[in-house]
């Protein structure tokens, strides 16, 4: 949880600061939904809320070009699930914000469900047989997407679906093991390969990678922390050694399927750490 004091927009080109919305102690969960998008190439997505309770105010749109604001209403009756703290009311925006899959409790049937929705006319398309915790990553074009699919009450598996939640095919059969975190499972820029880190009763598990054109799965055999860096080509993963204290940084290479420590770190801690960043070129 973040205390925002205010909202900047910089130009790339000489970095100065386009518009600045000064919103005091609101909160920004970062989780799902919970973060800002580009809605648009106008408009800027964020969501507002005054208390750490952190029920949903406002979902504001911010123009940086002419300086205005305006609340996107058509979106607040899939968006507000209450208490953003907690993991039921997780949500999972398409890149291109129009669709979003969420997880949340209907209580005319007590019953918790994921549900596919179109964002701009707030329609249910399909209800998602997903795992209760199962995260979600959508490819860059917003075309598909890949879930934790639940098959039995224990078991699960990863399964690629396309944007309008039509299951398309297996990728990796779970089992017991779950993906713990948004931060434990990435695509790579070119939507070549998918990385996770399977999880069970919270041991360290190693990093997976699945090569979406052949299917193929490859255990690595290496144990990074909980999250993971595609390089801009796609070609490289730079990954924290899990602990705390000074700990190494590693790049793995697909290409030569080899890995090596490229700097020290210090951390607190390396759950939810994401402070590695590439540079495009």
């Amino acid at each position: 949880m973040h205390v925002i004091e205010a909202i900047h927009v910089y130009s790339t080109l000489d970095n100065t600061i386009v518009y600045s919305v000064p919103w005091e102690n609101s909160w920004l969960q970062m989780w799902g939904y919970r973060a800002m998008y580009w809605l648009n190439n106008e408009h800027i997505l964020y969501e507002y809320s005054e208390d750490y309770v952190h029920d949903l105010d406002e979902l504001v749109m911010l123009n940086p070009f002419d300086n205005t604001t305006s609340q996107w209403n058509s979106a607040i009756d899939i968006l507000d699930g209450g208490s953003g703290f907690q993991r039921e009311y997780i949500q999972f925006p398409s890149p291109d914000f129009t669709r979003t899959v969420y997880y949340h409790y209907d209580t005319d049937e007590s019953r918790h469900y994921h549900a596919l929705y179109d964002v701009s006319s707030g329609e249910l398309l399909t209800e998602l047989q997903l795992s209760n915790d199962a995260v979600v990553v959508w490819f860059p074009d917003s075309s598909t997407f890949v879930a934790e699919s639940s098959v039995s009450n224990d078991d699960t598996r990863l399964a690629l679906y396309d944007r309008d939640g039509n299951f398309m095919t297996t990728l990796f059969d779970l089992g017991l093991f779950r993906i713990r975190h948004p931060q434990n499972m990435s695509l790579s820029p070119d939507s070549r390969y998918l990385a996770f880190k399977p999880d069970y009763q919270w041991e360290r598990q190693t990093l997976h990678i699945v090569d979406m054109e052949s299917g193929t799965v490859i255990d690595t055999c290496l144990i990074p922390a909980d999250s993971f860096v595609w390089s801009p080509n796609g070609t490289q993963i730079t990954f924290l050694e899990p602990g705390n204290g000074t700990q190494n940084v590693y790049i793995f290479d697909l290409s030569s399927w080899s890995y090596r420590a490229v700097g020290r770190h210090i951390v607190q801690t390396s759950f939810w750490d994401m402070v590695i960043g590439w540079r495009e070129n």
